[in-house]
């Protein structure tokens, strides 16, 4: 759809769920997660979208394991997307130009890995330090990991930096899941840890996004 909600329009379709969608630097293409239904739970794969024609093609096909929100850097063809070989979820990196794939956390402890708008910093969602989700900085290749929010009565996740680079916009919860509890937005300051409270509705607000 237009930046002001109009002129909305169908790109994907098939019987599989296309969630958590992630524009390629190009503007001219999309990555989504593709989310199927099994016996027991759902699987997930990330697809290429191209936008003119509409084809999809497997994004990361030879990764073992599911695949899921996709983001790309914007200084080169390197895709951050959050991925599972065995038992809970880290952040990926795939050097899209020679296929390589490398973990950027380990201990199924992480998630939503997003790059600064220079490419220089990653936010992302971990969970390792109080068991519920904060929100952390790493550089491109996984070090200098930095822990940003330490909130344990709160879940904060759904990092998205502001165009200048200066703030991190994210959603903070009263429970695990999105749709349970109340959820507010709050500003962090990467140089300082500030946290700044957005706005406060008093209902689910998430999933924010800065451009």
């Amino acid at each position: 759809m237009d930046a002001d909600g109009t002129n909305p329009r169908q790109v994907t379709r098939g019987a599989t769920d296309a969630i958590e969608e992630g524009w390629y630097p190009d503007g001219k293409r999309l990555a989504y997660t593709e989310q199927r239904k099994r016996t027991l739970g759902r699987s997930y794969a990330l697809r290429s979208l191209d936008l003119a024609t509409g084809e999809t093609r497997p994004l990361l096909p030879d990764f073992d394991g599911s695949t899921a929100l996709p983001d790309f850097s914007p200084v080169g063809p390197v895709l951050a997307f959050t991925g599972k070989r065995t038992m809970g979820w880290d952040a990926f990196r795939a050097d899209l130009a020679t296929g390589e794939i490398r973990p950027l956390t380990e201990g199924g402890k992480a998630c939503r890995p997003r790059f600064s708008p220079d490419g220089v910093k990653i936010a992302f969602v971990s969970s390792s330090a109080d068991g519920k989700g904060d929100i952390w900085l790493m550089n491109p290749d996984g070090g200098r990991k930095e822990r940003l929010t330490d909130r344990p009565e709160t879940f904060d996740y759904f990092p998205a930096w502001s165009p200048d680079g200066k703030w991190i916009v994210f959603a903070s919860g009263t429970k695990h899941y999105p749709t349970e509890g109340i959820w507010e937005l709050a500003l962090v300051k990467p140089g300082t840890k500030l946290v700044v409270p957005l706005f406060r509705s008093g209902a689910r607000d998430v999933f924010p996004d800065w451009r």
